[in-house]
């Protein structure tokens, strides 16, 4: 058994876009893949050991 976790700064639509891919993609009957949507101001209030607290992207990139 694998466990992987993937953290993304997405907002509540791309994550629900992010939703109806992959429900193309996973296997149901041998995959479990689950989303949490966390507000924005809750990143914030992350508690970490280890690492430092999640930091949001940029919103803009200068290229």
């Amino acid at each position: 058994m694998q466990y992987a976790v993937f953290e993304c700064f997405l907002s509540l639509a791309e994550m629900r876009t992010l939703h109806s891919a992959l429900q193309k993609r996973v296997d149901l009957e041998e995959d479990d893949v689950r989303l949490y949507w966390i507000p924005a101001a809750s990143v914030s209030q992350a508690l970490t050991l280890g690492s430092e607290p999640p930091e949001p992207p940029p919103t803009v990139y200068i290229i």
